[in-house]
Parts: C-alpha cells; sequence; structure tokens
C-alpha cells in the first residue's frame, strides 16, 4: 500500500538542537516512519540535515532547502528582526511549494514551524488538506501577576489579550483555522485563540516530549527524611516570573531547610535573580 505523502513547512528543523529547530527535526523524523514527508526546511542547515538523516528513513524522509538572498538573511542577526525574515523566508517559499505540488500529489501540507498563531504560513493558500500546528502563542502571563512584570513586558502581555479577543478577524488566525483540516494547539489555552466555529478542529498536542522510559524508575519522596530537589529551566526574563519561585522558595525554606531549588537559563534577570538567591 502506497503511503500517504505530507508536505511539511519546517523553518525550523536542525538535529541536535532544542526549540523549534528540534521540535521540527524530531516531528519530520516520527511522520517519516508513516508517511512520505518532503520537508521544505532552511539551506543553513542542510549539512547537518543530510548527516543525520537515519537509514531507515532515507526513502522516506526528503527534503528541499531553501534560504533568501545574503543581504536579507543580514536582518535575522538581531533577534528581534528574526520575525521580519521569517516573513520573508514564507514568501520565498511559495515558488517551492508550487513546483514541488506540480512533481507529487500531496494528501497533506503541515506547517509545522515555526508555530505561532502570530506569524505567516502560506500554505493554506494551495489547494492540499491543511494541517496547522502545533501551534502556541496564546499562553500569556495570569492577569493577577501582570502588575508584577516591567511597563514593557505589561503592555506586552496586555496586547496579547487583545490580539485573543480579536483572532477572529486577524488574518493570520482566521483564514488558516478556516482553511485547516486540523489545527493542533500546545495547550488549552490556544485553543481560545482560534475562532468558535473553527474549535471543533482542534486538538491539544505537546509538541515537545522525551523517551517513556524516564518515568520506569519513580521514587516516592518524604520531604521529612529526604533532600527535595527542584528545577526551574527557561530563559531569564519577566515573562517567566523565577522571580516569583525564588521568593516561593524562601518562604519554603522557613519550614523547610531540606528543599533546594536550582535555576537553569541565561537572560537580562540573571544578575537580579542571583542577587535576590542570596537573600
Amino acid at each position: 500500500m502506497e503511503k500517504k505523502k505530507i508536505l511539511v513547512s519546517a523553518y525550523g528543523c536542525e538535529p541536535g538542537r532544542g526549540s523549534e529547530a528540534g521540535v521540527g527535526w524530531n516531528w519530520v523524523l516520527q511522520l517519516a516512519r508513516e508517511y512520505d514527508v518532503h520537508v521544505i526546511a532552511r539551506a543553513n542547515d542542510a549539512e547537518k540535515i543530510k548527516a543525520n538523516i537515519p537509514g531507515n528513513l532515507k526513502e522516506s524522509l526528503h527534503f528541499t532547502y531553501y534560504d533568501t538572498k545574503k543581504w536579507l538573511m543580514k536582518i535575522k542577526k538581531k533577534s528581534k528582526r528574526l520575525y521580519i525574515y521569517y516573513t520573508f523566508w514564507q514568501i520565498g517559499i511559495i515558488k517551492i511549494i508550487r513546483k514541488l505540488k506540480k512533481e507529487y500529489d500531496f494528501d497533506y501540507a503541515m506547517h509545522l514551524t515555526f508555530g505561532s498563531l502570530w506569524m505567516p504560513t502560506f500554505l493554506p493558500f494551495f489547494k492540499i488538506p491543511f494541517i496547522w500546528g502545533p501551534i502556541g502563542g496564546a499562553d500569556c502571563v495570569p492577569k493577577k501577576l501582570i502588575k508584577r512584570l516591567p511597563f514593557k513586558d505589561r503592555v506586552v502581555q496586555r496586547f496579547r489579550y487583545f490580539l485573543i479577543k480579536t483572532s477572529c478577524i486577524n488574518p493570520l488566525v482566521a483564514y488558516p483555522s478556516r482553511k485547516a483540516v486540523a489545527i493542533l494547539c500546545r495547550t488549552k489555552n490556544n485553543i481560545t485563540a482560534i475562532p468558535k466555529k473553527h474549535r471543533h478542529k482542534t486538538s491539544v498536542i505537546i509538541e515537545t516530549g522525551m523517551s517513556t522510559d524516564v518515568f520506569d524508575n519513580e521514587k516516592d519522596y518524604s520531604i521529612e527524611k529526604e533532600k527535595v530537589e527542584i528545577a526551574v529551566v527557561g530563559r531569564l526574563i519577566p515573562i517567566k516570573n523565577v522571580e516569583a519561585a525564588i521568593e516561593a522558595m524562601h518562604l519554603i525554606k522557613q519550614d523547610c531547610h531540606n528543599v533546594h531549588m536550582t535555576v537553569m537559563g541565561d537572560g537580562k534577570l540573571k544578575e537580579k535573580l542571583i542577587d535576590m538567591c542570596k537573600m
């Protein structure tokens, strides 16, 4: 029986990486176990990808590489301009999508990375059953905690709530939602940004994962006898609210001296958080 063919847009797709690049790479590997997968990825990652495609997937996993002209690539060197470059990249792959569509009879087209509600994809404009996601971007800081943030971050969070409220008239959300046959959301919060009449297409699926054998050896910890280790991992920026975790830890330590928390990450609040830990 012939495998179904899937066209995948994966701006972030690189072996040995985390975040969006890891999501793209690991998802296409898993898809290629069951389907004939054609991936459009960045030319910048071509050598790493070619060197790491598993032998058993070489017949079912195919890559087409693209990057913009060099002068445009300079834009992405500054993190705030990455999303501008990403938009140009999406525009650039339109001609590749057209070419591949003429060569192959795709059963599905999937926009995989970047997985953000607020960033463009042009796959819905092609007459291929469209799968959107896993998508995120609608997870906000709880309203009760927004006041803890610096002014700039408070504005950003309020604007994000506004975007969610108006998503039904936002073409970046409304059109892909209408054209999609399935919408994969990273969390339940992201479903709230999908127009109500299209929410029946949604499923919640976490885009990242780990081997299940991690959970094979479980241990029950007694806070009375054992040392309890807590890990906080993430960017050290205001919206991650690591400050609240450290404040909570100071309160816990008043009654439980056998609790230890390790913060792993980097960001503009690093020095401030180090000082908080010393208090």
